[in-house]
Order: structure tokens, then C-alpha cells, then sequence
């Protein structure tokens, strides 16, 4: 387990090595956030448009503070607040226009990485690993 434990992170090293050196990687540094801010508008982007609620639960953090971080962003202009579709009385955290078009564009550069790397493995190849991640991500993360 230890070789494997080892290839894991030796890939991620590298996977993530190769991402920083790309000259198309969106400079994060630019928004002027805090790390924690940054984890915070990350899960807001994987999460499309959590409630508050949603949102204090995903960080494991009480809801008056996560009322504060969203504040916050608010005020730093790179959160918004909307009334949720369904019901009026809920808002919906969603990034502003500057702040999503800094995700996208990173997404789209770790996507064409990764299909970059995958090139190397046959379909069969590719079928495998995809089964295996899968059965490992609905044993342990669902």
C-alpha cells in the first residue's frame, strides 16, 4: 500500500507541477484573497449556488460565520447574493462574473492536462482506471 500510497502523491506533485508552469493558469493572486477565502469561493464554484446553510455545512463552520465570510466576499465584490428560484424567502452564494470566469478558465486548463496525460493510456486502459476511481469515489466520498 505504501508504493501506492507513494505513486499517488508523486502524481499529484507532478500533476500539479505541469499545471503551474502552464502560461494560460489564471493568476488567482490577482482577486487579492486570503487562502481561506480562496477555499471558501472554491466550494461555492464546485457546489453551484449553495444556500448559506448549504454552505456553513460543506465548511464545517456555525451559520454566523459563515454569514461574516459571505459578507465579506460581498464586500470584496466576489459574492453574490440572489433569491433562490424556488424560494423566496432562501438566497442562493454565487460568484461574481470576474471571480467564475477565474474558475472556468482554471478548469479548462486542468481538463486539457489531464486529457493530455491520459493520451498515454489505451481506451481499455482508460475504461480501467475510470472503473477503479469510480468504485474507490462511491465507497468513500458519496
Amino acid at each position: 500500500m505504501t508504493e501506492i500510497r507513494a505513486m499517488l502523491t508523486d502524481m499529484y506533485t507532478s500533476f500539479m507541477a505541469d499545471l503551474k508552469s502552464i502560461d494560460s493558469l489564471p493568476d488567482f493572486s490577482e482577486l487579492d484573497v486570503t487562502p481561506n477565502e480562496f477555499k471558501y469561493l472554491s466550494m461555492i464554484y464546485e457546489k453551484d449556488s449553495p444556500t448559506s446553510t448549504e454552505f456553513a455545512k460543506l465548511m464545517n463552520i456555525t451559520k454566523p460565520a459563515a454569514t461574516q465570510v459571505v459578507k465579506k466576499l460581498i464586500d470584496k465584490g466576489l459574492l453574490e447574493k440572489r433569491h433562490s428560484m424556488d424560494d423566496k424567502r432562501v438566497y442562493t452564494l454565487h460568484l461574481t462574473d470576474l471571480v467564475l470566469s477565474y474558475f472556468v478558465q482554471y478548469d479548462k486548463v486542468e481538463n486539457d492536462l489531464l486529457t493530455m496525460w491520459l493520451e498515454l493510456l489505451s481506451p481499455e486502459e482508460k475504461d480501467a482506471l475510470h472503473q477503479s476511481i469510480s468504485k474507490l469515489y462511491n465507497a468513500h466520498c458519496q
